[in-house]
């Protein structure tokens, strides 16, 4: 009986994370900024809808964390449980040079062709990206800004 009730307990305390110090519902943040250079007179801008998905591993709806840059240039997805994650950024005010095709880099390894086709036709590769590794941590919020520069054309 005594055996019951610690397999029992170490189950339950298992279910609720306090062994290890982890919770299912252990989550952080990530906000940014993101810019573009309109031209040497004007200068830098907000890069107002440019589109933002937080993408784990393995992850089956990559849309499940996405969102759009306001009318600042700034984004902001709470609530992501903790983890590795790759940050996906694309512009659709700066196009890239063509000929430099997509660089899927280690995000490219755990996206089936179904999720890269998805993210080709919502853009990459005709408009300017950038693919960041973070690590999403408890209570904590991430910053990831970036200036996406001058357009190609």
């Amino acid at each position: 009986m005594k055996k019951l009730l610690l397999v029992t307990f170490i189950i339950l305390l298992q279910s609720y994370g306090i062994l290890f110090g982890q919770t299912e519902s252990a989550t952080g943040n990530i906000k940014g900024t993101l810019t573009w250079q309109y031209n040497k007179y004007v200068g830098t801008k907000p890069d107002v809808d440019a589109l933002v998905y937080v993408i784990k591993e393995f992850q089956e709806d990559i849309r499940q964390y996405k969102t759009r840059a306001n009318g600042y240039g700034n984004y902001e997805i709470n609530d992501i449980p903790v983890g590795n994650y790759f940050v996906v950024l694309i512009s659709f005010n700066t196009t890239q040079n063509p000929k430099e095709g997509i660089y899927w880099g280690k995000l490219g390894a755990s996206l089936s062709d179904k999720q890269k086709e998805h993210l080709r036709n919502m853009g990459l590769g005709d408009w300017k990206y950038k693919i960041i590794e973070i690590k999403i941590k408890e209570n904590k919020t991430v910053d990831v800004s970036h200036d996406f520069g001058n357009t190609y054309y």
